[in-house]
Order: C-alpha cells, then structure tokens, then sequence
C-alpha cells in the first residue's frame, strides 16, 4: 500500500542517508549514545578481516559521520592521555559522564591479512552450532579496561575517571593496579566476548559473554569507575551474551535482563539484579505477559521511567528476516509489539540508540541491503539511519521533573486566572463547575508543559 494510502508509520519514522566519514561494513563492532552522539568504535572490517581500534562519531542532528584523529598526543599532561587499546571486536562499550568505557572483547594475535596465516573460525555460538565467518588470525580474548574522553577526543587513563583525581592525602590513587593480592588483582574478570554490560550509577555490571571454546562465561563483576579498579567476581549461573540476550537498568535501581533462545520452538528467561554490591539475581520469568518472538542480538532501551524497547533479528521459519520491536513495562511486565508497517521489512536494520533529547529511537543500517545475508556474516552497516519518534507511540523519557508553580499569586498564572474570571463574568457562568473548568483551561495554556503541540500565526 503506497504510504499516502494508510501507512501511518511515514508519520513517526524517518529516513536518513548519513555523510561524511561513514564507518565500513564492520563485524562485532560497538555503538554508544553519549550527549547527541553515536560513538562507533572497534569492530573486524569485513572484506579484509583486519581488526579496527578506530572511532567514529555520527552528529544525530545532521547525521555526519565523522573518524576521530586521536593520533596527535601533544596534550597537556594533566590530561593523562594513552594510547589506543588493542584493535578488537565483540567487546562493550558504556557512556559515563562524558567517557566511553571500553571492556573486553577478542583481539587477533596477527595482522588478519598474513596470506600465510592458518584459518581458523571466530564468530558468536548460536544454537545451532553454526559458525558464520572466517578470519586469518589466532585469536585472543580481551579482559582490560580503556577510557575514550568524548570532550579532548583522546585515550584517557582510568584515574581520569575519578573527578576527585587524587586521594585524601593528596596522592594520585594507583586505580591502574586496582586492588591486588601478592600482585594479583583479587577481582579481575575472566577475559571474554561477546558480552552484557551496563552502568548503575558510577559502577559498570558485566554479565555473561563467551570464551574462545564458545562456552559462556558463568560469571557477574562490577567495576567501580571512581574508584578505579574491579569490586566483584561472582558465578552467574546462567547462559547469556550479545547473540540472545540483553541488560537494562530500570528507574528502581536494579537492572532487568532478558535471554531468548532455542529460537525453533522459543524459550524465554527474564531476571531482576539487584543493585551492588549485592547483586541478587532473581528469576520472574513466570510474570512475563505477552510473547515476543525469538530476536536475534536484541537489544534494550530503556525509553521512559517505566519502560523498555527491545530491538532484534527475526528470522522467519521461510528464512526470512527483518527488524522487529517490542516494548516490556517494567512495572507489570508486560510485552507489547511496536507496529511498524513495512518500514523495516527490507533493507538490513540491527544496531541502535535511544535519542533522550528528542524522544527517538535511532536505526542504524542500509535500505538496499539484504538482513538475512547480513546476518549471516555478522555484517553492521551505518550508511543510513532510520529514526522511530517514540512520543507519537506514547513514550515520553524526561530528563529530569517538571518545576511547576507553587503559586498563583503572581506571574502568567495569576493574569490568566483574572482574564478567565473576567471573561466568565461577561458570559455570565451558569455555574460553579463550569466557572472552574474555564479557569483551568486558561491557566494552563501558559504552560506548554502541559501542552503536545504549538500553534504559530503569521501575524504573531
């Protein structure tokens, strides 16, 4: 049906071919929303195989893309620059303040273009036992920690992350041993990929992710970004990474996590995570409402106080794929489908952010591209964005509360009360409800708090 005819999704979903330095085809590469921003970092390009520790920012006003230069070191000193961590895919990166923290992820011991490399096999395990790609490299897993400052667009050192920047005796704290025992450190994570991470409050949670046998990685840590160094390593008695699952943090405190899997005849798994340093894991599956379909590397928003929006691969039982979306209400646990029409039917959509200054759900992807090739090859693309408005789906995720007036004794308030009153006074109110109902309308036409939509006059 053209979209004249009845597609109402032409009204809140927008398409957008970007400029400037767009990134390439990119295989496990990560993707942050930090203050407008769509950072891009890391990834395996996809025709050569040769591992990227590069990072790209994409404006979300102007949809520019542009390949950060973090080659020039002369910085000032206090700034405690570094150099760029390993070049690697499938790890995680996280916005605090105005960084991006970077954990984990596999790196090759060679350069993925030696001719005379032997060949061996590296993708995400999916339930299937296929393996979806080939790279000419050993590879290695990733279990470090590298800081990225968004505001001088340099390779910072963790210490950085303290705003406090030294200790109570004045001394720089050594947050790059962290806490040791006989020079180990007592905390430090199993290296991995493929792996959940997300932030509660100053402390990043990861979760999950595989080893280089492809078996998961039963185990939770915190990282406390003030401070530093790693604060916990427990078990984690569960199956979960990027491939069928995802980790949200909820206005509670807490985070909720979901896995899919056993996607012929699917199985779903949800858990709340209490905050650290308990870290309680407890399994409410059995209060889901609603069934969405099994969604390859879904991913989760949180888009309002109360709400998630998952995002993922669906492949058809015809082998058919295309994007799908899906809310949870957090409170009630409840699923329900976001209706797209046909907007995501075709071309190969997968990677996201959530926009909090417009209320948006930002796509990253190509429209003449095919998802279930793409998937097929673990294959990210960032030619095109597509942008779902969520306020026309009743979502509204505010930055912080509203200040309202706590009187009416002055101000705007006050000369719309008296115009209402004398206006009423004219007409002649019949009665005391209705003289009310008049003054409250009046009143809060002054307030566009209230108010979702303007209205503009050429005469002003």
């Amino acid at each position: 049906m053209p979209a004249g005819e009845g597609d109402l999704t032409e009204l809140f979903i927008r398409s957008f071919k970007c400029t400037g330095d767009v990134p390439p085809a990119l295989v496990g590469s990560s993707v942050t929303y930090l203050d407008g921003y769509a950072y891009v970092f890391g990834g395996r390009a996809l025709h050569s195989g040769k591992l990227s520790n590069d990072m790209y920012a994409c404006d979300l006003r102007t949809y520019n893309w542009r390949r950060i230069d973090v080659s020039n070191t002369e910085m000032q000193p206090e700034l405690q620059c570094v150099d760029a961590p390993s070049p690697r895919f499938f790890h995680s990166s996280t916005a605090f303040k105005q960084y991006l923290v970077v954990f984990g992820g596999m790196g090759l011991d060679t350069d993925g273009d030696a001719a005379d490399t032997p060949v061996e096999r590296t993708a995400i395990q999916d339930d299937r036992n296929q393996q979806s790609f080939q790279v000419k490299s050993s590879k290695t897993l990733l279990g470090d920690i590298a800081v990225f400052d968004t505001r001088v667009e340099r390779w910072v050192g963790r210490r950085a992350l303290d705003s406090k920047g030294a200790d109570a005796d004045g001394k720089g704290a050594d947050v790059d041993k962290g806490m040791q025992i006989d020079g180990t450190q007592t905390d430090a994570p199993s290296a991995r990929y493929a792996h959940l991470s997300t932030l509660l409050g100053s402390r990043l949670l990861v979760v999950g992710g595989q080893d280089l046998e492809e078996q998961y990685v039963e185990e939770l840590n915190v990282f406390d970004l003030q401070l530093g160094r790693w604060v916990l390593r427990s078990p984690f008695p569960r199956a979960v990474g990027l491939y069928r699952s995802f980790i949200a943090s909820v206005q509670s405190g807490s985070t909720l996590l979901y896995s899919n899997y056993s996607f012929a005849s699917v199985k779903r798994a949800l858990y709340r995570l209490s905050a650290p340093p308990d870290c309680t894991l407890q399994e409410v599956s059995d209060q889901l409402d609603g069934s969405p379909p099994g969604l390859r590397f879904p991913r989760g928003h949180r888009i309002d106080p109360r709400t998630l929006l998952m995002s993922g691969t669906l492949i058809s039982t015809e082998g058919h794929s295309e994007l799908s979306l899906w809310t949870l209400d957090a409170t009630s646990l409840r699923w329900q489908p976001v209706k797209c029409g046909a907007k995501f039917r075709a071309g190969s959509w997968n990677q996201s952010v959530v926009d909090p200054r417009s209320n948006t759900l930002v796509l990253f992807g190509d429209s003449r591209r095919d998802l279930t090739y793409d998937y097929q090859r673990r294959r990210l693309n960032y030619a095109e964005i597509r942008v779902v408005d969520l306020r026309a789906l009743g979502y509204l995720r505010a930055s912080r509360a509203p200040e309202l007036p706590l009187s009416i004794a002055s101000g705007p308030l006050a000369a719309a009360r008296t115009a209402a009153t004398g206006t009423l006074t004219q007409q002649g109110a019949k009665n005391a409800s209705e003289t009310l109902g008049f003054e409250v309308g009046a009143q809060l036409l002054h307030f566009p708090l209230f108010s979702d939509a303007e209205v503009a006059t050429s005469d002003g």
